[in-house]
């Protein structure tokens, strides 16, 4: 009986870890196939990656070029308009969500796009809410999330990072947990005004001891949070 308990203990660990990475988009009302326009990850239903420092921040594990699976295709999308996103399963940690985008090279192509050093801005942070002493994301056990693509960014090819930090365990460094997706989309219809004054770098611009990632979010409560990498863009 006592090994039974601990079978059943294992599984009740492993099943509180469960989330499913992003897989499907549904843009103009039609979704895709299963990773059709996102980079297809090793073990999507596996632990999340928590070393900010590692390779796998910038499209999670063996997304990278030359790993990644060469058949991604890209969805063309318009400035101004909403994508979404969905997972199988349902965000099952509380923690922020924020979207980032990295602009291709002209004359590059975006399945051949790294997405290595500073080409990265912030478009996109929901904030959090204390509710019955608690502080809770509006992203919590949503199985859909929705972005609006910019309508200040000039035409082309771009990455598109889905991040997801669980918080559950970061009280201590290297806790946060990193769920990650990179989708390829083609925009177009964007005025082109957007001038970034600095852009971030994944791996680079995140630091284990961050505010945003080291915080105990169970007692005490937090009565603010700042997530990490910045602002979000302002198209003016």
């Amino acid at each position: 009986m006592k090994a039974f308990a601990a079978i059943l203990s294992s599984l009740a660990l492993v099943h509180a870890h469960y989330q499913d990475s992003f897989q499907y988009t549904i843009y103009d009302g039609k979704e895709s196939e299963r990773f059709e326009y996102i980079r297809e990850i090793e073990f999507p239903w596996d632990f999340p990656d928590m070393d900010v420092t590692g390779p796998n921040m910038t499209c999670n594990r063996m997304s990278e070029i030359p790993f990644t699976k060469q058949d991604t295709k890209t969805l063309d999308v318009v400035a101004g308009q909403s994508l979404e996103l969905r997972t199988p399963s349902s965000i099952i940690h509380q923690g922020p969500l924020l979207f980032y985008m990295a602009k291709v090279p002209d004359g590059g192509k975006v399945e051949e796009f790294d997405g290595k050093g500073n080409v990265w801005f912030k478009i996109f942070q929901d904030e959090p809410s204390i509710v019955d002493e608690r502080i809770r994301w509006p992203n919590f056990e949503q199985k859909q999330v929705s972005v609006k693509i910019p309508e200040c960014i000039p035409d082309g090819e771009y990455l598109l990072r889905l991040e997801h930090i669980g918080l559950h365990d970061a009280f201590h460094e290297l806790g946060a947990q990193f769920f990650i997706s990179c989708v390829h989309l083609n925009v177009t219809g964007g005025s082109g005004s957007f001038e970034p004054a600095s852009l971030l770098s994944f791996p680079g611009s995140y630091d284990p001891t961050d505010p945003g990632l080291l915080i105990h979010i169970f007692y005490p409560v937090p009565t603010n949070y700042t997530a990490p990498g910045g602002p979000v863009l302002q198209c003016h």
